[in-house]
């Protein structure tokens, strides 16, 4: 190093400073970003080391797919596995179906199943899924002088029911 008027100078061309100085700071980024992809990938091994039994992909939060709603019991026996097929056609791939508690327990504990067996039969069939909807309350569940969609007078009525469909 030589001394020009009392400060040091480098042997250092000054023109490379500035590229020596990048070249740094590029190493740092670098190591930087290693670290980090060393840390995280760490993290998420350990995490599956602590829940061997989990799939490594993600479940979506939402099936994307396309459904319809459609009450299938209001389709002839002749008639509900074309609909049916038509519908796999087209792509989709459930259906919303009313399960009207009204209908399907007219009188405590007593449960016609018969139409709606034979749409959850006929949905597996063609692979579409199910989605349940309840609905209804029977007269006998409900205050007098009500209609079909009042909340039932008590709640276990409808969980004993929920429970026997399910």
């Amino acid at each position: 190093m030589r001394h020009e008027k009392g400060r040091a100078k480098s042997s250092a061309p000054d023109h490379l400073l500035p590229a020596l100085g990048r070249t740094v700071l590029w190493l740092v980024l670098l190591l930087v970003a290693a670290g980090v992809g060393a840390g995280l990938g760490l993290r998420i091994r350990n995490l599956h080391a602590a829940y061997p039994g989990l799939s490594p992909e993600m479940p979506l939060a939402a099936d994307k797919s396309y459904g319809v709603t459609a009450d299938l019991t209001r389709y002839p026996p002749q008639a509900l596995h074309p609909a049916l097929e038509q519908m796999s056609r087209l792509g989709l791939k459930w259906v919303r179906q009313p399960f009207p508690w009204a209908e399907m327990e007219p009188a405590p504990g007593q449960f016609d199943w018969a139409a709606w067996d034979r749409v959850v039969e006929a949905t597996a069939d063609h692979g579409l899924q199910l989605i349940a909807v309840l609905d209804t309350t029977p007269a006998w569940a409900r205050p007098p002088h009500t209609g079909r969609f009042t909340p039932p007078t008590e709640l276990a009525d409808f969980g004993r029911f929920a429970r026997a469909l399910a």
